[in-house]
């Protein structure tokens, strides 16, 4: 699946959304939630349940993910990492139809890979863990 560049798409009902959000720091987390709400018309709880269950994701997985959230026959799973410490997050994403990549192959295949390209990534930046 492509996405074009600087095209918006959810921060709540998408894998790279999510991954965002919770890589935030709380106060800019609270920040972008209210507006990521305000944008995509949901209440207050279901969107602290969206948060809530990404964090939970993120510390059982190391990714978020979004099976069908966003668009009915879309999966996706993402990572936020910090470039630098004064840069903001950035999230590496793999997505695409459920026909090609069903929930396990994204999260048994794809998503070591995920974290591997993440390291590199944050490797040629300098960043260390």
């Amino acid at each position: 699946m492509r996405v074009a560049v600087g095209s918006r798409v959810s921060g709540l009902n998408t894998a790279a959304g999510r991954a965002y959000l919770v890589a935030l720091p709380p106060a800019e987390q609270r920040q972008a939630l209210t507006a990521f709400r305000t944008d995509e018309k949901v209440a207050p709880a279901e969107a602290e349940a969206i948060l809530a269950n990404s964090r939970d994701e993120q510390r059982r997985l190391g990714c978020t993910t979004s099976f069908g959230e966003w668009l009915p026959d879309i999966n996706s799973i993402a990572h936020a990492f910090r470039p630098g410490p004064s840069l903001p997050p950035m999230t590496l994403s793999c997505s695409g139809p459920n026909a090609i990549v069903p929930p396990a192959h994204l999260l048994e295949k794809v998503r070591p890979l995920l974290r591997d390209h993440i390291r590199k990534i944050e490797a040629a930046f300098g960043v260390t863990r």
